[in-house]
This record gives C-alpha cells, structure tokens and sequence, in this order.
C-alpha cells in the first residue's frame, strides 16, 4: 500500500468542511511574525497583570519570540521559561473576560506550551493538560472544551508511530468516543480524515479498515448532507482496501457522453485508474500506463479511466493532447464531480493516481499497482511481453 504523503492528497467535499486545527487556529489574522529573540539565556517579560486584551497582546509578542543560537542547555532552559509564560498568560486570559477569538487562542497555545513543556521533561504537564478540558467544562466553556479535546487527539494523531499497533486502537477508541459526544463541527470532519488517513499510511490494513469504517458511520449519520457525504466517502475507503479477491463494478459515462457498459470488460484484465488532467504524480504515470497497454492490449488487457477532473474541457484537452485511447468516465454533475465522482466516492478515493487492477474473473487483483508494479502484476497475469523488453518494468 502506498502511504498518501507519496500521492496527491485531495479533500473533495472536506475541503469546504474539514478546518485543520492549528494552535490557535481562529485566530490566524492575528498570528504575529517571528521576531528576532532576545539571546538565549536572557530574560523574557513577566506576564502583565491587565485585561484580557492586554494579556492577549502580550501572548501574542511572546509566542513568537525565538532564542538565538546558542548551547542546547541554555535553549532548552529559554523554551521552558517561555512556554510557562504562555500557560500564565493563557490562564490569565482565559480568567478575564475575553473575546472568543481570543478565549480560542489562549486555550490552543495553552495546549501548545504544556505539550513542549512534557516534551521537554516538565512532569506536570502532561497532568495539566489532561484536566483542561475539564476546568473549561468547568468554567461553562463547553465548546472549547470540545475543542481542545480535538487539538490534544490531533497531537496525539501527529505523534503516532506505526509501530505500536495498541497505541492506534486506543487512539482510534478515544476518537469515536470523543465524536459520538457531541456535535459534528467541520474540525471533527478534519480530525475523522486524518486518523483514517494516519492508519491506511501506517500500512496496518486491520487498523485502516477499522478507522475508515467506524469514523465513516459516525459522520455519515450527521443531518448534514455534507458532512454526511464525506461519511460515505470514508465508508469508501474501508470498500477499497477490503477490495483484493472480490468483485468490482464500475459504472458512469464518457466523456463523450455514452454510459459505461462494464459488462464488455468481461474476461478481460481491466486496470482502473482514478486521475486528473491536474495532478502530477497522474501525469508522470500515464507514460508507464501507456507503455503496458501498447505490450498487452490485444492479449486481454484494458483501461478504464476515471476523471477526477471538475472541468470536461480540461479533460477532453488532456486526451487530446496525449492520446489516451481507453475509456475516461467523467461526471458532470458539479455537486458529483472531481475528488466527488460517485465512483471515487464508493471506493473512498482520497490520493490520486489510484491504480486498481482487476482480473479476468471480475475480482480486484491488488491495488495500488503504480509504477513497476504493474508490469509484474501483468506478467504474472498474462504472461510476459512477446517483444524482448516491451512493457517490462525499468
């Protein structure tokens, strides 16, 4: 399985939805510039005893203060006064009376300075940032509450190892936990996506399937149609993985118009591959594409192509322009087209090119067959090449 770092990684419907949650993400007008630090070692302001907006302003200043070079001890030792600063100074915001912009910003950099302050061997705080979104409850800030329990799982989600299998079930638990709790927000869809995409990148299949299974029926039942669309493309995914030894249907039209008859494909070795005019790994596969369906079209071998494209110009230019000769299915339907074809959303496709090759019997062979892949796959299909060194992996 190909990790999605290596492919294009496209949202589709998420993009209008999923917000990644950075610190202190609503308020991304306000963040400062880096500004030259004091040298390391030297002292940094004490945190001003006035409002609300006077502490933010200071927060502000101080989050983006960075030590000049110096020895590892001394940067270490400026980082921790730095980032205890930034816990007071969020706590006093937090106690004032703040706007919500700024109640948002002092939670998440809250977040931000007790996680470097763990990282950096700061023993309470790991057990401070796991009462905080329990004092915010407290406090009657139930929505940042909410809120810093997705940046504290996306952290987790960013420190994750493939490595540790248990870790990921637990993480994968507390998630759906934390979605099932309350309102689906266009953070929580971010969060979903990346803990699926975390796990099928972690190349633990079982996990993969799991993720994209129990996140995807979570936000498919949502009210909203849109979050409940990505949920259908999330379910998608948990298909696509599942796909090796069972069957695959394809349906939809050209580009030029006709409908797909998928049954003409029958006995063949079909490869199926989601693209776009506009992606560049797509771009830099089709020559290889090519080259195998020159050495094995008239021994069985086909391609069914499925834009991804929203534009049919762009299409209809792009074949032109290098001369595919198989099929392209594209959807003209603006609320059901790009990374939202029906068909890319059946089989949860999210990184493109995705490359499918299915067998004369009608079940998926593998997936993700790219690059030199896909001439083994096809030799042990259909045996090799009849010209010497045609169609043969480089």
């Amino acid at each position: 399985m190909s990790s999605p770092s290596f492919s294009f990684r496209v949202l589709g419907l998420a993009v209008a939805l999923a917000v990644v949650v950075g610190i202190a993400c609503s308020v991304a007008t306000a963040q400062p510039p880096v500004v030259p630090g004091p040298a390391a070692g030297a002292d940094l302001p004490e945190v001003p005893e006035g409002t609300a907006a006077e502490v933010f302003e200071y927060l502000l200043r101080i989050v983006a203060v960075q030590p000049a070079p110096g020895d590892e001890e001394v940067v270490r030792t400026f980082r921790l006064r730095q980032m205890q600063r930034i816990v007071t100074a969020a706590e006093r915001i937090l106690a004032g009376e703040p706007n919500p912009e700024q109640a948002s910003a002092a939670a998440m950099w809250k977040v931000r300075a007790l996680t470097t302050l763990g990282q950096l061997g700061d023993g309470a705080a790991a057990e401070a940032l796991a009462r905080f979104p329990g004092e915010l409850e407290k406090a009657g800030r139930g929505e940042l509450s909410r809120q810093v329990r997705s940046i504290q799982l996306q952290i987790r989600l960013r420190g994750l190892r493939p490595t540790e299998a248990a870790e990921m079930k637990t993480l994968l638990a507390d998630i759906e936990s934390y979605l099932a709790a309350g309102a689906i927000a266009p953070r929580d869809v971010s969060l979903a996506l990346q803990a699926a995409w975390a796990m099928e990148s972690s190349g633990n299949k079982e996990m993969a399937v799991a993720a994209y299974r129990s996140l995807g029926k979570i936000l498919a039942d949502s009210n909203d149609l849109k979050i409940a669309s990505v949920g259908a493309k999330l379910l998608g995914g948990a298909r696509r993985l599942t796909l090796v030894g069972s069957p695959m249907t394809i349906e939809g039209t050209a580009v030029d118009g006709t409908p797909l008859d998928w049954s003409g494909y029958k006995g063949k070795v079909v490869l199926v591959m989601f693209w776009a005019s506009w992606c560049g790994p797509c771009r830099a596969e089709i020559p290889n594409v090519k080259k195998h369906y020159e050495a094995y079209h008239q021994r069985g071998f086909d391609v069914v192509g499925i834009s991804c494209d929203e534009q049919r110009d762009a299409v209809e230019e792009f074949i032109k322009q290098v001369e595919l000769p198989w099929k392209i299915l594209y959807s003209g339907d603006p609320d059901a087209n790009g990374m939202n074809h029906p068909m890319a959303v059946h089989f949860g496709v999210a990184a493109i090119p995705q490359m499918i090759l299915v067998g004369t019997d009608g079940r998926v062979v593998a997936i993700d067959v790219r690059g030199p892949r896909l001439g083994r796959e096809l030799e042990k299909l259909l045996g090799p090449p009849e010209t010497e060194g045609e169609g043969k992996p480089e």
